[in-house]
């Protein structure tokens, strides 16, 4: 036992000099930290710990959102096929989800009796409509034409215009120089004539010579005044003529549009047919054959096929703050699961200016009390699945975060500290 406390006392304890030199020091001075080899992995993955906190804190965002909810329509709406007349659904000649040409027939409507809508009256102002259209067709060539004769008279007389004035300026500029011929002569002959060299009849001649070079050039100034003045007003009507010619052409389609909405409607309303007024594709079908419908009633609703899917997004009036513009949209399809497909991304086109009641909203929503209608257009419209590209419907319902901001993780708690006091005050 006397052999193990010599060894202890020989052997140096580990760490005890460092650690007896520390005691000796003042508490604010430096002080030696001694760290066991084992525990230099401990203290690395603390640092990278504080280091990867701090860096969530400021790369991390907070998205401040409103939760909305909407379907999916076409851009513009739908347009509705309505009937113009009460009667009876002869045939529907189009199913859901085709897509029709312009001027497809679409279905027929005939009366209660078998007869089709059409009545006498009917029959004259359609032919009527149509002989007012060609007659309006002829009037506008004939004053085309007219039109066109008079714009080549203008350019004629601005050429000619254009001519006399380069004609009465070079008149001028010979004038000038006559006139200055003349000046020299008259100052040559007024020495002579006072020197008695020349009789004084020779000297009144040249006086009156000078005078009349002084009138033709002050005429002829005012002639070229006049062809300049000739001119503007000759670029001024070629100016005013093209504008009104450009108003005409306005007014003439104008008045082409309203009579040939006039000859549809009458057509509608004298054969019972139905077409498409322009390519689309068909929405709804809201009538059967052997339908009663009424005047008014909407018949179907197409899709324009130019037409693009849009978003309209409902949010309630608490959840509605900071709305704009611009603002990212992030939707879940209620059809296709997030878990599978994801979300879709859009951004926000307008904002209801006012609240709307559930009255007006033609939408079933399940948000109660007044909401505001954001419309939104989508990023794409197109599905990916299955190696294969589908399209989206309009009529899908979602389920939408509008992001009105974006906070890192910092200002987020900063926020919420801030908040909390004001409470608490």
């Amino acid at each position: 036992m006397s052999g193990d406390v010599a060894r202890r006392k020989t052997e140096q304890a580990l760490f005890r000099r460092k650690a007896t030199q520390a005691v000796g020091y003042r508490l604010f001075s430096g002080v030696t930290i001694i760290i066991p080899p084992s525990a230099t992995v401990g203290l690395i993955v603390s640092f990278l710990v504080v280091a990867a906190l701090i860096a969530a804190v400021v790369v991390v965002e907070v998205p401040l959102r409103s939760r909305a909810v909407g379907i999916l329509v076409p851009s513009g709406g739908l347009v509705d096929v309505v009937a113009s007349q009460s009667g009876r659904v002869e045939g529907v000649y189009v199913v859901a989800g085709e897509v029709v040409p312009d001027d497809r027939l679409l279905l027929r409507i005939t009366s209660g009796d078998g007869s089709t809508q059409g009545q006498p009256a009917a029959k004259m102002r359609l032919q009527s409509l149509r002989s007012e259209l060609h007659i309006l067709e002829k009037v506008y060539l004939h004053e085309k034409q007219l039109a066109t004769d008079r714009w080549q008279a203008l350019q004629e007389d601005l050429q000619a215009a254009d001519l006399q004035l380069r004609l009465g300026e070079n008149i001028l500029a010979t004038y000038v120089e006559q006139l200055q011929l003349r000046e020299v002569q008259f100052e040559r002959s007024r020495t002579l004539a006072n020197d008695g060299h020349i009789a004084r009849d020779e000297y009144d001649r040249q006086v009156a010579a000078l005078l009349s070079s002084r009138a033709g050039k002050t005429e002829t100034e005012l002639r070229v005044v006049e062809f300049e003045q000739n001119l503007v007003m000759l670029k001024r009507s070629t100016g005013e003529f093209r504008e009104l010619e450009a108003q005409q052409v306005v007014r003439h389609a104008i008045e082409v549009e309203r009579l040939q909405r006039e000859i549809v409607a009458a057509d509608y309303s004298f054969s019972g047919e139905y077409r498409a007024s322009e390519n689309a594709r068909i929405a709804h079908l809201l009538v059967v054959p052997g339908a009663v419908v009424k005047s008014g009633q909407v018949l179907a609703k197409l899709r324009r096929i130019e037409s693009t899917l849009e978003a309209w997004l409902y949010v309630s009036t608490s959840q509605a703050r900071m709305l704009q513009p611009g603002q990212p949209v992030e939707i879940r399809l209620d059809a296709y699961p997030q878990a599978v497909f994801g979300t879709f991304s859009a951004t926000v086109l307008s904002v209801s200016g006012v609240a709307l009641l559930p009255t007006e909203v033609d939408v079933p929503l399940m948000i109660p009390g007044p909401v505001f209608e954001v419309r939104a257009a989508l990023d794409d419209d197109q599905i990916e699945y299955a190696n294969a590209n589908w399209s989206l419907q309009s009529g899908i319902s979602f389920q939408a975060d509008i992001v009105q901001q974006r906070l890192r993780l910092y200002e987020w708690l900063l926020r919420s500290v801030t908040r909390q006091s004001n409470r608490r005050a």
